[in-house]
């Protein structure tokens, strides 16, 4: 039975965030959709190709970028946007270019055209979200998420190292290379906020973030989530990638806030004597404990703990034994992100 009082805090607050937050959408990557209108714009060396996704705060186009000769991601502002959407993205774009740091997406440059479009140009990048991964082959062997979680561990460090949280880790917000060299790159800087500035232009009680890898304290009290916000987040991707599922099914928001709040997710149930599984089994719940103080201190911890198995495989590793995905009934991630 769900705690009365916690029930009555967050409900208005889940109501009233819940369609704010969770329209934006539009992938990054995958089958790009043609696009006539804009195909043949220009801003500044950028002629736009295809579009790649769209949301709430932009659109972004597949680029040629004739002043160096490459194929670059554009995202563009609409034209119809509020002051405050503006303020927003333009932010978006100079926290995210703070950032660099091979396992996250990296902004090249911001600009404004004479007419007024603003947008931002950053790296364009071919591979497959880790959402669409689980959902193509189900759980993943414990030695690949091993290698994957180091990676955004080493990405999100770096991140916090700036003194910002990113928000929204989550499976549709990392993507793996598709050269075959296992390269994870975390992406969509929509939410990123210098710890400092959380409380800043943003209403009081609102959520921020994707209820299914929200921590606690983002439920509680979203404007005081610091990086530990974001372990939480990336113990819940590392429990997904492992068990082919998000770690709590539920048919409502309300009820899978509070599983975050009060309950404990089910065994993992990794190979039994394995090295490798045994210590990412350890790291995972070490990140989904329900109080920040009693997670990992760093992100960087969590990298070292994970670096003895970030190159090579661990021989006879296997995935959880008799998982498949499913689909749990409390609102999915979006679909696909934008990148940045």
């Amino acid at each position: 039975m769900y705690h009365l009082l916690e029930l009555l805090l967050i409900a208005p607050l889940l109501l009233a965030s819940f369609t704010m937050f969770h329209s934006r959408r539009g992938p990054c990557c995958g089958q790009p959709q043609a696009d006539a209108g804009a195909a043949a714009q220009r801003l500044g060396p950028y002629t736009l190709g295809n579009k790649l996704g769209e949301g709430a705060m932009g659109e972004v186009y597949r680029a040629w970028n004739s002043a160096v000769g490459a194929w670059h991601a554009v995202k563009l502002l609409p034209r119809h946007a509020s002051a405050s959407d503006r303020r927003r993205f333009e932010k978006e774009a100079r926290l995210g270019a703070l950032v660099r740091h091979p396992n996250s997406v990296s902004i090249i440059e911001q600009a404004e055209e004479r007419h007024g479009t603003c947008y931002y140009a950053m790296e364009l990048l071919e591979g497959t979200s880790l959402q669409a991964l689980v959902e193509r082959e189900g759980p993943q062997p414990a030695a690949r998420v091993a290698r994957i979680l180091g990676q955004l561990a080493a990405a999100l460090a770096e991140l916090h190292a700036q003194g910002l949280v990113h928000r929204d880790v989550k499976p549709d917000n990392v993507l793996l290379s598709s050269s075959g060299n296992e390269l994870c790159k975390l992406i969509d800087f929509g939410l990123i906020e210098h710890v400092g500035a959380l409380a800043e232009g943003q209403p009081e009680g609102t959520l921020i973030g994707t209820p299914l890898y929200m921590s606690p304290e983002a439920i509680l009290a979203p404007q005081t989530v610091g990086p530990q916000s974001d372990l939480y987040a990336l113990g819940a991707v590392g429990y997904f990638l492992l068990r082919g599922e998000p770690m709590f099914r539920a048919s409502s928001l309300i009820e899978v806030c509070c599983h975050h709040l009060h309950s404990t997710p089910e065994p993992l149930e990794l190979e039994p004597g394995d090295d490798c599984a045994a210590e990412l089994e350890r790291v995972v719940l070490d990140c989904l404990a329900k109080r920040p103080g009693d997670r990992p201190a760093t992100s960087a911890e969590i990298a070292r703990r994970l670096a003895r198995w970030s190159v090579a495989t661990p021989p006879g590793l296997r995935a959880v034994r008799g998982r498949r995905p499913s689909t749990a009934a409390c609102p999915p991630s979006r679909p696909c992100p934008i990148a940045a």
